[in-house]
C-alpha cells in the first residue's frame, strides 16, 4: 500500500486527488458496517480505476507491485475467517475462490486492449 501511495504521489501524471482518494477508501474498506459486495463495488468503481491509471506503461516490476497492493485490497474486504473458534486471514488461494473477476493484471491487460483498439 505504501508502494501504491508513493507511485501516485510522485508521478506526474497523477494529481493530489488520486493518492487522497486511495487512502479515504481504504478506511471504508477496513468498515465492519459494509456487506462485502458494497467494499467489493467501491474497489472497483473508485480505487481500481484510480490506482490504474496510465496503466499502459507500467513495467513488470509495477504489476506485481500492483498485485500485492490489490491481496492486501481483497484480504480486507474479505475479512477474517473463523475455524474452530480462532480467527485468521484469508489466504490468496481463498481470496481467488471469492473474488474471480477482481484481477487487477487482467484490468490493465484489458486497458491495454481497449487502447490498442481506438489507436488502429
Amino acid at each position: 500500500m505504501e508502494w501504491v501511495a508513493s507511485t501516485l504521489h510522485t508521478t506526474p501524471e497523477h494529481g493530489v486527488s488520486s493518492i487522497t482518494t486511495a487512502d479515504a477508501y481504504t478506511s471504508l474498506i477496513k468498515s465492519k458496517l459494509l456487506k462485502r459486495n458494497a467494499k467489493m463495488k467501491i474497489y472497483k468503481t473508485i480505487i481500481r480505476p484510480v490506482v490504474t491509471y496510465s496503466s499502459e506503461t507500467l513495467t513488470a516490476k509495477d504489476e506485481n507491485n500492483l498485485r500485492i497492493f490489490e491481496s492486501q485490497i481483497l484480504r480486507k474486504v474479505s475479512g477474517l475467517v473463523n475455524i474452530d473458534n480462532i480467527w485468521r486471514i484469508r489466504n490468496n488461494m481463498e481470496i481467488d475462490k471469492l473474488i474471480e473477476d477482481a484481477v487487477i493484471v487482467r484490468f490493465i491487460k484489458a486497458q491495454r486492449i481497449k487502447l490498442l483498439g481506438h489507436i488502429r
